[in-house]
């Protein structure tokens, strides 16, 4: 990284980072001086070990020799994450403050477990990232992977302002996510303590490289995607909501330590048991904000270097309530040592199994085996109330194992939430003496209803609207500190607690009554306005209908804007909810000449109040599909076929039923 003739000595003029894509070393694990290195720094030569611990093979027995090479293994590791560090990732952050630039920096990657937390702590804006489409995430198939956790953890340790992610990445369905996937993405990731959103990705094409363009992988934000001009939707609430919290600080409760060691000892550098060791450990922090507390990871180097002092674990500008030690045997004498003075310093400690009984490497290793066991000795005696042993969760037990948890170490939570579910998250942050809240029902189908009680006395809570700007009162339960709660699918909520009342009289939104409608049964005129080859032609629909269904044709393959239109009769205005049913993918409604606005997500229902009217009405709904069932169309069409053979079409536009109901 020695600044060249050829690069300006003052990018930061132009650039305001530098960045490192994820780290892919694969089987890299050597450079010449790697034996010199490994004995200074562990003390004894490496070489006679050298077979043994690259052998993926690990002992199955308890014996000396395999105790012997696992500890090997794990100092080998090590050496390599600090030369990996120290040669690479830390010249990379100088070089980019040398050059006027911050560093922006992707820490995980293969292997996965390269020092990802300390990697994290290094950039100034530490980044993960978020995939569509892929099918072994059982979250909708939304891959937004524990790094990100940890790219936040990072972030939160050092005080640093942006997480940043590498957004919408998308190898499978390019011309299949619609402006609803991605604000589902969005939530998750801002959950995992993302916000700072880096679209991956728009493919500039020259207009002779026709349609589709030139096409990587990534999730098609291009001119020619048919949502394009709805865009704006998604980036102006994806906006307000990364400042708000860009501009505040996570409030966060727990900190998690995993096996890295054990891993390392075992398995070495290697891809495959970082999700899995244990199988809990990656999941435990979506649990934990599922039950109203907020979680981070954290390692060896930094518990010895926090300070323990009124039952808290402080690292940086973090305040920690309580420590969870999951599935951990084997610690470096030091970080047994430094869990042992909280639990003196009256920390909170529940250790997932039994507690680490066995030293990391193979330097003095009887007698750090002793200082280990020693310590954690004295971990338990500190308190038998604040210091417990939990068992292993199960996977599908996760909610339940970690409310069970935090009630025994009296974790004092941020939202207490009467019915826990695992599709509704929660994050916490403070901005002075406001606290902000971001609650999220990431359910497709499901509304999730409950009532949710916020540490935030005395303060008025508002709704600041990130697709609008507006803000109102947020109405609590009566008198009580509840506050009711209901999330159609897909919806979130933020809430800012302010202090002191405010004269504004909540109100709660209007909730559709599902037993008291009017279905539209007219026929519909509908024009179809094609995004691509910008023709026009028309139809008229007798029943609704999913137009990949129908026969082939240009309502099968159509990629555009079609505009529905029907008149109807109602014998009163009270019916003041349109509910338009299942939409394929985008809607915008005009009701007697009124606008009534955009749904881009969830449930298409809109408030009809003001515009509806007894006897005759006048009823447009546009639907903007996406543009996949159209590039399926072209066979001869290599990019186009890359991304859409083998799948099915797409359902695509207005479904309904389209109903009128009374609000509760």
């Amino acid at each position: 990284f020695r600044q060249t003739p050829e690069i300006d000595e003052k990018l930061g003029d132009s650039l305001r980072a530098m960045f490192c894509d994820s780290i892919e070393l694969s089987g890299a694990n050597w450079t010449g001086d790697v034996p010199a290195e490994f004995e200074k720094r562990r003390g004894y030569a490496l070489a006679p070990y050298l077979p043994f611990i690259l052998d993926k093979d690990d002992p199955k027995d308890d014996s000396m020799l395999a105790d012997c090479v696992r500890r090997a293994r794990y100092d080998f590791s090590r050496t390599l994450v600090e030369l990996f560090h120290e040669r690479f990732l830390w010249p990379f952050h100088h070089w980019c403050h040398e050059a006027g630039t911050l560093s922006r920096y992707q820490a995980y990657g293969h292997p996965w477990l390269m020092g990802m937390l300390d990697g994290y702590m290094a950039p100034d804006i530490p980044e993960g990232d978020t995939w569509l489409f892929n099918s072994w995430d059982p979250l909708d198939g939304i891959r937004y992977a524990v790094w990100n956790k940890y790219a936040s953890s990072g972030a939160h340790l050092t005080g640093r302002p942006l997480v940043g992610c590498e957004a919408m990445t998308n190898t499978q369905g390019v011309f299949r996510a619609t402006l609803e996937y991605v604000k589902q993405a969005t939530d998750l990731s801002v959950i995992t303590g993302v916000n700072h959103f880096v679209l991956h990705g728009f493919n500039y094409s020259p207009p002779s490289a026709g349609f589709p363009g030139w096409v990587r992988y990534g999730t098609y934000f291009n001119e020619q995607n048919p949502w394009w001009p709805h865009f704006r939707k998604w980036a102006d609430y994806c906006g307000r909501l990364s400042w708000v919290l860009q501009e505040s600080r996570p409030h966060v409760q727990v900190a998690i330590l995993g096996p890295t060691a054990d891993v390392w000892s075992r398995d070495g550098l290697d891809r495959s048991p970082f999700v899995y060791t244990p199988a809990y450990l990656h999941l435990m922090w979506q649990a934990i904000h599922q039950n109203g507390c907020s979680a981070d990871y954290v390692n060896r180097s930094v518990l010895e270097k926090a300070t323990f002092a009124g039952g808290k674990l402080r690292f940086g500008p973090m305040a920690y309530d309580a420590l969870i030690v999951a599935g951990v045997e084997t610690l470096e004498p030091a970080t047994a040592e430094a869990i042992r003075r909280y639990a003196q310093a009256g920390g909170k400690i529940a250790f997932v199994g039994e507690p680490p009984h066995r030293s990391a490497g193979l330097m003095n290793a009887r007698a750090n085996d002793e200082r280990v066991v020693r310590a954690m000795r004295e971990t338990r005696e500190a308190s038998a109330e604040r210091v417990v042993q939990v068992s292993e969760p199960e996977r599908d037990d996760l909610l339940a194992w970690a409310g069970s948890v935090l009630a025994k170490l009296d974790v004092p939570r941020s939202v207490r939430i009467d019915a826990p579910h695992e599709r509704l998250y929660q994050v916490h942050h403070k901005q002075g003496d406001r606290d902000i809240f971001f609650l999220a029902n990431l359910h497709r189908e499901e509304p999730l209803a409950f009532e949710a009680a916020f540490d935030a006395p005395n303060k008025t809570a508002w709704r600041w609207d990130p697709e609008t700007g507006a803000r109102s009162v947020f109405a609590r339960k009566g008198k009580s500190d509840a506050f009711p709660v209901t999330l159609e699918p897909l919806a979130s909520l933020l809430l800012v607690f302010e202090p002191g009342s405010s004269t504004e009289a909540g109100r709660p939104e209007n909730q559709v009554d599902r037993s008291d409608y009017v279905t539209l049964s007219a026929p519909w005129n509908a024009t179809f306005k094609h995004a691509i080859l910008k023709t026009e032609f028309e139809r008229t629909f007798t029943t609704l209908c999913d137009l990949a269904q129908m026969q082939a044709g240009p309502l099968r393959t159509f990629a555009g804007t079609v505009v529905y239109r029907t008149e109807f009769d109602l014998a009163d205005a009270g019916h003041t909810l349109l509910d338009l049913g299942k939409v394929y993918d985008v809607s915008e409604v005009t009701l007697n000449g009124r606008p009534l606005g955009v749904r881009w997500w969830g449930r298409h229902v809109y408030d009809a109040a003001g515009a509806v009217r007894a006897g005759r009405n006048v009823l447009e709904v546009a639907v903007t599909t996406t543009v996949f069932n159209y590039a399926q169309s072209l066979k001869d069409n290599a990019t186009a076929a890359r991304w859409t053979r083998g799948k099915e079409p797409l359902p695509t536009g207005l479904l309904g039923p389209v109903r009128f109901h009374r609000a509760k």
